[in-house]
């Protein structure tokens, strides 16, 4: 799909945008809805999810509510070993 429209935004514009899909985002009552609504987003248009997500954004902002949101790590638990990252083979 692109990045369609959002691309062409006035910067003021991109940040309503990003701000709305945030608020969406942490609005939802559970983890799985989160990551549903998180993948529609990035499989639509990832340079908007990039720009909610980005370097931990998102997982800052939620606070509490995210905590068990694995996938918005930069390296999720699951692929740590020891507290340190683990390659991917």
């Amino acid at each position: 799909m692109g990045n369609g429209p959002y691309e062409s935004l006035s910067s003021s514009q991109r940040r309503v945008v990003v701000d709305t899909v945030t608020e969406r985002y942490l609005d939802l009552g559970d983890s799985i809805a989160r990551y549903e609504f998180g993948v529609h987003v990035k499989m639509a248009n990832r340079g908007l999810w990039e720009e909610v997500e980005g370097g931990g954004k998102l997982k800052d902002r939620g606070g509490e509510r995210c905590k068990d949101d694995t996938w918005l790590e930069d390296v999720p638990e699951w692929r740590r070993e020891g507290g340190e990252e683990e390659e991917v083979r």
